[in-house]
């Protein structure tokens, strides 16, 4: 039987006024400054650090993305990508759909005839059904807005090269190659078709091609390496330079970026999107407009649809649920490591597990809310997910027997402060223990103690080893060891909480409240994150923060595969 482990009181916080600038073999490293001598050993052990990248502010120019060419006539490209996408579904494209008010009394009145009292016991359940549809209609047009205020709307790296992509405000990509400490020349930006930028997905198995997920479908670019410019933002005339990479014979190399146009799905504001290993198919879905999940053959541009109401094969440890399509929409999509499986996470708090060799499916629906994120184990039979409005981490171990899959609840963790927590420390009296205590939380006075809130996002290296874990009202980021557990499974437990990461103190005054004619400073929180695909010597973790700021934050590690390779 699994049970929830809470670390809080185990764990020590980065000291105040510290920098986290890496792990040394599972122990994180918090700088006081450039002169710390903790920094001058790390630094001579493995290496220079990479230096931080820093995002313009709104109120900065940016450079001009190039004109894009407009096709004569409709082209259709890679993912069925149209030049030609369609027009953008709004409120007002939508309002025939809406039906005309109808009074109260006429609603009871057409109840009653239809003999339906026992679905709607009142008149008050037929308008919380009406005040939820409208609810629903409203985050169409609310679809993006989320992101609208963030200097930088998500990142993602490359399947295998050093080379980030950087979603900004205005909704341009720009790239940044990390090995020559570089930005692509041109960035990736269409004024008309590529809005409200909202996930990024390099393609895997793919040198080049990057899809964009915004609000008229999915932006399908080709990036080539070579050509770069130092510092785009710096307004200074920074003529592009060709590398002098001498090892590359691709006759790409070196071009501009081109754009294949948008691939159209049957949802718009696309905000849910993964790519399975083999680069062969992509999901797409939107968390506000649909119960749908799309998925398109990249070598046929054939379409599927996995609807929320989908017959499927329940072998729920609970009764089957029924799950109503307002309530059933999308909110979690992730692949397996193999390309067998498909998770989907629903709003409604209902997780199904797709086999992708026959697209049947059974359902996991005990989880006691809605996945709001998800990450599976390299070796493919743990899934490692958090709740919506949840400080636990939880993870499931999957495994097939008799030919049907079978799932078991591993032990979940938490190393989150709450309120509790607060409260119970700031009741202990002075004394040595009480003390230690304000060390052990990074000298911070336990009167400005904040809870940390609910866990917003999980990312696992690729090694599978290090999960880090950003929480919604804390610029601290949870870090925590991660066992493999191969199959069968002897132990429920797989997670050892590590510590916490502080990134840079906040510059930016309008990261300012005003209190009494002072203004009190919050550090910035981290707004996405990602890890690179390859990095010797454990994992390397880039983190874009609300100040615009863009950190590299290593992990060195032996991990358990390069143990066994010694072997």
């Amino acid at each position: 039987m699994h049970q929830t482990i809470d670390y809080i009181d185990q764990l020590t916080f980065p000291p105040q006024g510290h920098v986290t600038i890496g792990e040394a073999n599972s122990s994180l490293v918090h700088i006081s400054g450039q002169e710390d001598p903790k920094r001058r050993a790390f630094i001579n052990t493995y290496g220079a650090q990479r230096d931080a990248l820093q995002v313009p502010s709104r109120n900065t120019p940016l450079p001009e993305p190039p004109v894009l060419k407009e096709p004569k006539e409709q082209e259709t490209g890679f993912l069925g990508a149209t030049q030609i996408p369609p027009k953008a579904w709004t409120i007002d494209t939508v309002k025939d759909t809406i039906p005309a008010w109808v009074p109260i009394d006429t609603i009871e009145k057409q109840i009653r005839q239809l003999g339906v009292d026992k679905y709607f016991q009142s008149v008050e359940s037929a308008w919380n059904t009406a005040r939820d549809i409208w609810n629903d209609i409203r985050e169409i047009e609310d679809m993006g807005d989320k992101l609208a205020h963030l200097l930088i709307r998500t990142i993602a790296f490359h399947p295998f090269h050093p080379v980030l992509a950087i979603a900004l405000w205005d909704n341009s990509v720009w790239i940044y190659d990390l090995s020559h400490k570089a930005w692509h020349a041109s960035p990736l930006a269409h004024r008309t078709y590529q809005s409200r930028v909202m996930t990024l997905q390099w393609k895997p198995m793919s040198g080049t091609i990057l899809t964009v997920g915004c609000e008229a479908g999915v932006s399908v670019w080709h990036v080539y390496r070579g050509k770069y410019i130092q510092d785009p933002f710096s307004g200074r005339d920074n003529t592009p330079a060709l590398s002098q990479e001498k090892s590359s014979t691709s006759p790409n190399f070196g071009k501009d970026p081109t754009w294949d146009g948008v691939s159209r799905f049957g949802c718009l504001g696309v905000d849910q999107m993964a790519w399975d290993p083999r680069g062969e198919l992509l999901a797409v879905s939107s968390s506000a407009r649909s119960s749908t999940v799309y998925i398109r053959d990249g070598a046929t541009n054939q379409i599927a649809e996995l609807a929320g109401t989908l017959p499927h094969v329940s072998r729920s440890k609970t009764s089957p649920v029924k799950v109503s399509i307002l309530t059933n929409k999308v909110c979690v999509l992730a692949w397996s490591p193999s390309g067998e499986h498909l998770v989907v996470g629903y709003q409604s708090g209902l997780m199904r597990v797709f086999s992708t060799a026959t697209w049947e499916a059974v359902d996991i629906s005990d989880l006691g809310g809605a996945v709001q994120s998800a990450c599976w184990t390299p070796d493919g039979y743990n899934l490692i997910y958090t709740l919506v409005d949840d400080h636990v981490i939880r993870a499931l171990h999957f495994e097939k027997r008799g030919g049907e899959l079978n799932w078991i609840k591993l032990n979940y963790v938490t190393l989150s402060l709450q309120e509790n927590d607060i409260r119970r420390y700031q009741n202990e009296g002075e004394s040595p223990a009480k003390t230690e205590l304000r060390r052990r939380l990074g000298g911070v006075e336990l009167e400005d103690l904040r809870a940390f809130g609910p866990v917003e996002q999980v990312v696992l290296d690729p090694n599978g080893e290090r999960l880090v874990v950003r929480f919604r009202n804390t610029d601290l980021l949870g870090v925590v060891l991660v066992r493999p557990t191969g199959t069968p499974l002897r132990d429920l437990d797989i997670f050892m909480p590590l510590g916490f990461i502080r990134g840079p103190a906040s510059r930016q005054t309008h990261q300012g409240q005003s209190l009494g004619g002072e203004v009190a400073f919050r550090d910035p929180k981290v707004v996405a994150m990602s890890f690179a695909s390859r990095f010797e010597s454990g994992s390397l973790l880039s983190l874009a923060w609300e100040s615009g700021a863009i950190t590299f934050t290593p992990f060195y590690y032996l991990s358990q595969q390069r143990i066994d390779t010694r072997l």
